[in-house]
């Protein structure tokens, strides 16, 4: 599907991260979870790049969080004035819960990896039942948290929901807060937080590296099967 959308606003997420907000030409259907490509090109010219949608399918609203990295593209996008437009292509992407209203679900999430597992979250606010999911997060610093407070808040509204933050920056190892571990995540954490990991379906999304150092602790130390993974590259650098 190739739509076009209109900014709506553009917010400060966390250090140097932000969302930014579409109003679609034309209802875009997709799954929480998935990702489309933003062109910001003109004159025929594509300037693209894939972003995980933050929010649920049925807010009617297209919202993006990315960290701002310096590059070109990113320069082009912070630079969009409200009502400037964009084409979207899409949705794409497998990183979605299928027919597992009734599994156990862990999430790991690295960085801004974690928007996808937002969009997924949030739409089983209204569900009649929902997976058992603990979300474990990492961030080098808490500065760099993004959505804790709405992370926290479905945290609240969702019985079988937790989130397990988790700090890797030296200067917050010695931190004294309930909200964070520290460390990156590993195998004794999953442990600690979920006894029943072995019953667990887990779901990694962050950066190539993170990705890598998860499945293979899932594997290696957790004696995980290959089958029980879900890995999503992220897609928003």
């Amino acid at each position: 599907m190739n739509i076009k959308a209109r900014l709506i606003d553009k917010k400060e997420e966390a250090i140097n991260t932000k969302s930014y907000r579409f109003k679609p030409s034309e209802k875009f259907k997709y799954k929480p979870g998935q990702y489309a490509v933003f062109d910001l090109g003109s004159d025929g010219k594509p300037f693209a790049k894939p972003f995980s949608l933050v929010d649920p399918p049925d807010t009617g609203i297209i919202r993006i969080t990315t960290k701002l990295t310096g590059s070109d593209y990113k320069k082009k996008l912070d630079a969009l004035n409200e009502g400037d437009e964009v084409k979207i292509l899409g949705p794409m992407g497998n990183f979605v819960l299928e027919d597992e209203k009734n599994e156990k679900v862990c999430f790991l999430s690295g960085g801004i990896g974690v928007t996808p597992v937002k969009s997924i979250v949030e739409s089983l606010v209204n569900a009649e039942t929902h997976p058992e999911i603990t979300l474990f997060y990492s961030n080098r610093a808490k500065e760099q948290v993004t959505f804790k407070e709405e992370f926290d808040a479905l945290s609240d509204k969702l019985e079988k929901f937790d989130v397990v933050y988790t700090l890797t920056d030296a200067k917050d190892q010695g931190v004294s807060d309930k909200d964070f571990e520290t460390g990156y995540i590993n195998a004794e954490m999953i442990k600690k937080n979920r006894a029943d990991y072995k019953e667990c379906r887990f779901y990694i999304s962050g950066p190539p590296r993170f990705n890598d150092a998860m499945k293979n602790m899932l594997i290696g130390e957790l004696a995980l099967r290959e089958d029980d993974i879900v890995t999503e590259g992220f897609l928003g650098y």
